[in-house]
């Protein structure tokens, strides 16, 4: 297996450059055990880190529609509806939601479906 990590290392040096609290926070989304995204309010995706996809099952996407194929059919709605007021600027908390991942190679098995927590917020 090779992987092209340039962009990595790249990101590893910018980091390197930053006083050493800033560095902390910057590493900071990589050690939680939960997975964070941030959406624009077109639905860009504008950061993630990896923890989210290993939950989500899938490969990184560019747009909320590009994450939904893992959230069960029927948990759609009850999600973009939560976006929705998030937009309008009232926080979600504790919606469940069933993730079925969609890519094989995760640490979770294609097709199995799992249950998630997730609290949204505007900033």
């Amino acid at each position: 297996m090779v992987r092209d990590i340039t962009a990595q290392k790249e990101a590893e040096q910018e980091i390197s450059r930053l006083p050493s609290r800033e560095r902390l926070l910057s590493r900071l989304p990589e050690a939680l055990p939960v997975g964070l995204f941030e959406l624009d309010m077109a639905g860009h995706v504008t950061f993630t880190n990896d923890r989210m996809y290993t939950i989500a099952g899938q490969v990184p996407a560019a747009t909320m529609e590009g994450l939904m194929p893992s959230v069960v059919a029927e948990d759609r709605p009850v999600l973009e509806s939560a976006l929705g007021a998030v937009l309008a600027d009232q926080p979600v908390d504790d919606l469940y939601l069933g993730l079925r991942p969609a890519v094989a190679d995760t640490p979770l098995t294609s097709g199995t479906k799992r249950v998630c927590a997730l609290s949204l917020r505007a900033h």
